[in-house]
């Protein structure tokens, strides 16, 4: 038969087609090989694993549903164009589905991959020791790593939405690989846990509600307050960063934002990302507010050196002296607000500050037995603290992180639950 003399035809093999490569569809279980310290959480492969056959055999029921209508075609009197636009509108969905299926195939494959697995099942009792809070707090879903090229890290939230209009059942991170050399892993990977855990206790709403709320009492409508709005959700995850990770965080803040200074300094309003330059100085004032300590001067200058101010244009220069006089006060409020989903404590109080200090940090660094006990942020926050002091070097650093996550891998204790 000729099935370009009929259209419906035509459109009928199209759909078959469509159909043939759905079935082609495999559980991940059946095709995704990993040692058992790599295995990803039974309850998010049940999640998984639910979503995409509940995808599969809804999209299977919509082609079913069409390959009869085009039986009925001529008496039913539907046109050619209104069947294409049905079978395009099938063949989107199948898109979006695959899409969903290639975003966690990422997961899945690379928990196969030799050692780098293990790392990564690593990486997500890191993710788990981040999002706890009093050692409390712990995540509605299990967090899962994964590797990407590119120099920032991106998280897909729990509950939030993927292609197709379905919502991710587990939260997904996604890590650079050029990141996963030293402690400037753990920086990008707890700011991305920030976001969840800043979402979870609606965060983001809270601190726009608590800035609007304290310009209308100065009587104020300064681009400083307004820019520290836009920006609260990336202050936030660089906040909980800072917090549990001392001065690893900026230091790894800085491996990312190491840019030409064109882009360090260019000033997007509608960006919810601070720019550059005063990101950096954002972070480490946080630090600063948090530990009291030299090195956080230390660090914001030398950062200015690294971009001078000479030659910038001056409206970019008032908004930059604008918020650097600003920043004291919002801090101040950032870390001292009383939250009601925190039971109307600060983030000052909720975090483990005291363990985080300099100092403190400094003393654990020459005790191995504390160091070997020690959580994996609180790991990360020693082992950064020690490079940026020189006492350690970054391959031993290297080292003692790729040792330790094979462990936490293994650790039962950081695992969801």
């Amino acid at each position: 038969m000729n099935y370009s003399a009929n259209p419906y035809d035509f459109l009928a093999l199209q759909a078959q087609a469509l159909l043939s490569r759905l079935r082609q569809v495999k559980p991940f279980a059946l095709s995704m090989p990993m040692v058992n310290a790599a295995t990803i959480p039974d309850e998010a492969d049940v999640q998984i694993e639910k979503m995409i056959t509940t995808g599969c055999k809804e999209l299977e029921a919509g082609i079913q549903k069409y390959l009869r209508l085009l039986d009925t075609a001529t008496s039913r009197k539907l046109s050619p164009y209104r069947a294409q636009f049905l079978f395009s509108s099938l063949k989107l969905r199948f898109n979006a589905l695959q899409e969903r299926i290639d975003i966690y195939a990422d997961v899945y494959t690379q928990r196969g991959e030799h050692e780098t697995g293990v790392l990564l099942k690593g990486l997500d009792n890191v993710a788990y020791d981040a999002l706890s809070l009093d050692g409390k707090f712990t995540p509605p879903t299990p967090m899962l790593c994964y590797l990407e090229r590119g120099l920032g890290a991106a998280i897909r939230r729990f509950s939030t939405r993927l292609p197709g209009k379905k919502k991710t059942p587990v939260t997904i991170i996604r890590v650079p690989r050029e990141r996963m050399v030293g402690t400037a892993i753990a920086s990008s990977l707890v700011h991305e846990v920030g976001h969840q855990g800043a979402a979870l206790l609606n965060l983001v709403n809270i601190f726009k509600q608590a800035i609007r709320t304290h310009q209308t009492r100065l009587g104020s409508n300064s681009i400083a307050w307004r820019l520290f709005e836009n920006w609260t959700s990336e202050i936030l995850a660089d906040t909980w960063a800072v917090a549990k990770l001392g001065i690893t965080a900026p230091i790894g803040l800085i491996g990312v934002v190491s840019l030409p200074k064109y882009f360090v300094l260019k000033i997007n309003m509608a960006d919810p990302h601070p720019f550059p330059w005063i990101r950096v100085i954002i972070s480490a004032t946080i630090g600063k507010a948090l530990y009291p300590h030299p090195q956080w001067d230390q660090l914001i200058s030398h950062w200015k050196k690294f971009y001078p101010l000479k030659g910038v244009h001056k409206n970019t220069l008032q908004i930059i002296r604008e918020v650097e006089q600003t920043l004291p006060a919002f801090i101040n409020l950032l870390l001292n607000y009383k939250v009601s989903t925190l039971k109307g404590r600060s983030l000052r109080q909720v975090f483990p500050i005291k363990e985080r200090h300099p100092a403190q940090l400094k003393r654990m660094l020459k005790q191995p037995a504390v160091m070997k006990q020690a959580a994996p942020t609180l790991l990360f926050a020693a082992l950064g603290q020690g490079t940026y002091d020189k006492k350690i070097s970054t391959s031993e650093a290297s080292e003692r992180i790729t040792q330790h996550l094979e462990k936490w891998a293994l650790d039962k204790k950081y695992h969801y639950s």
